[in-house]
């Protein structure tokens, strides 16, 4: 028994010694097989660590700063190792060996001065000819987090405005502190779109900026998404609809910008787009991998109906601004590039048919200060049925739009409260090959206030963003309610086909 006995215990130390020595190779495999890319700029250095990590991963996370990257295939090269507050140009020259790069730089203006941050790296393959095209190497997917409240954010980035009078070298040492490196200034609000090092505790870095007499403003970049498809804005498709003829925006007609995930030229008729921007960063040709901006387009040009028949109006000139990304996601920065876009084209109204609750002060100041310049701003109130609005529908500067029933009542998914300004039809029937679609929401509203306003300032040209809303709001159809509204429940004026007629000075006869 005792031989037995020593026998079974030698065999069990031997499975142990085995067992161990498994699990030390199981817990050592990821360390050897997986890659990690940890990239931090800093001004012309940078610090790099990274581990098993192919050429591409390391230009991605480049990307991830804004640079634009461009590589011929065949790059397949990888490298190991650590770099400390090295000169971008010195560790690229390491990075890709035997790999042909050229860098571009540019200078970001600060105060009376610059920064001069990297903003281009080209990267050939060892044997290539100079028709092998280059490839341009996205970011890897956003990173996205939210904060205690709910509101979701890119993480390891932060938005920063200065006090004017700030040194560039307070500046420098501000980002050298937070290990931050300036992606870039939007001119007309000055505000700083910085990277932070990966996995920057956000709220805290927040926290300890708040003593911090340089900054004027920080905050998160904030996200900020479309409205989903759920039942209460599609419908199945039908078999057929209304039908209506298309009348094309006469010469000099302004332009209608539409923030969105983009538009699909192909549903367009004639030349009803004077312009297009993808200001999400993704580099795609002109199309709509989501279809929420598409179906805006067609309501503004006049290619929607409503169950009873009633057409959305006359086309107008579109300026398409491709602000959400394939997830459907946009973010506080973007948005501003956005506004900017929209009045560099020559647009002097714009759509936003999405929101969130999310309240951004850098927001709230670059549409107060687009309106000043005299864009008139619109956007859908949200279909939650709650008795708040969604930003920016909420901000003072926009138009609120909510969504009408077929009796002119708002509709129970529409938002509602203090701040809608007016009601417009929320169902809008689109055509789709052989079927009709029908879409429910706020959204569907929007577009169409928003049209008709583009229309009126290609009639009255002269008149002011003011004088036109304030002309829009006297001739709103008066709803009658059953007076036993809570408060901040008040039906407001309805847009609906009679109001539109007598604000465009339309006979109804004659359409």
């Amino acid at each position: 028994m005792i031989l037995i006995s020593n026998i079974l215990r030698e065999k069990a130390s031997g499975v142990k010694r085995h067992l161990k020595l498994v699990c030390v190779l199981l817990l050592s495999a990821p360390a050897i097989l997986t890659a990690s890319v940890e990239l931090i700029l800093h001004g012309s250095t940078l610090t790099l660590r990274a581990h098993n990590a192919s050429l591409y991963d390391i230009l991605s996370a480049f990307a991830a700063y804004g640079i634009t990257v461009d590589a011929q295939p065949g790059i397949q090269s990888r490298f190991n190792g650590d770099l400390a507050d090295t000169h971008i140009d010195a560790a690229l020259d390491r990075i890709l060996r035997q790999h042909p790069h050229n860098t571009t730089w540019r200078e970001i203006p600060y105060g009376r001065g610059f920064l001069r941050v990297l903003s281009g790296i080209q990267v050939y393959a060892p044997e290539h000819s100079d028709t092998d095209p280059l490839l341009r190497i996205a970011p890897g997917p956003p990173r996205i987090r939210q904060l205690p409240g709910g509101e979701a954010y890119l993480a390891d980035e932060i938005l920063l405005g200065m006090r004017p009078g700030t040194d560039a070298d307070r500046f420098r040492r501000l980002l050298a502190s937070m290990g931050g490196q300036v992606i870039s200034v939007h001119p007309q609000t000055g505000i700083y779109r910085i990277r932070l090092p990966q996995n920057t505790n956000l709220p805290a870095l927040l926290g300890s900026l708040a003593d911090e007499d340089s900054i004027a403003i920080a905050e998160p970049n904030f996200v900020y998404t479309l409205p989903p498809p759920h039942a209460r804005e599609t419908a199945p498709s039908v078999a057929s609809g209304p039908s209506h003829s298309f009348r094309p925006p006469a010469d000099g007609h302004p332009a209608l910008a539409i923030i969105d995930s983009g538009v699909t030229p192909s549903r367009l008729p004639g030349d009803i787009l004077r312009a297009s921007r993808d200001i999400t960063g993704a580099n795609l040709p002109l199309e709509d991998p989501v279809g929420h901006g598409t179906h805006m387009a067609l309501i503004a040009a006049g290619l929607s109906t409503t169950p009873d028949g009633t057409t959305s109006g006359d086309a107008v000139p579109l300026v398409s601004i491709r602000g959400f990304d394939a997830d459907g996601n946009t973010h506080t920065y973007g948005l501003l590039e956005g506004l900017a876009f929209a009045a560099e084209s020559g647009a002097r109204v714009v759509s936003m048919s999405w929101g969130a609750y999310t309240e951004s002060a850098i927001l709230a100041r670059a549409f107060q200060q687009a309106s000043d310049q005299g864009l008139i701003l619109l956007a859908s109130a949200g279909n939650d049925g709650e008795n708040r609005l969604m930003f920016p529908a909420a901000y003072p500067s926009v138009i609120a739009v909510g969504a009408a029933a077929a009796d002119g009542t708002r509709e129970a998914y529409s938002n509602y409260g203090p701040g809608l300004d007016l009601l417009a039809p929320g169902t809008a029937i689109l055509a789709e090959g052989e079927t009709q679609r029908l879409l429910r929401g706020t959204s569907m509203a929007t577009p169409r206030v928003a049209a008709a306003l583009t229309t009126y300032l290609h009639l009255h040209p002269d008149t002011s963003p003011a004088d036109a809303l304030q002309h829009l709001r006297e001739r709103l159809t008066v709803v009658e309610t059953s007076g036993n509204e809570t408060p901040g429940n008040e039906t407001p004026g309805l847009f609906d086909e009679a109001a539109r007629a007598r604000f465009l000075g339309v006979d109804l006869n004659d359409q």
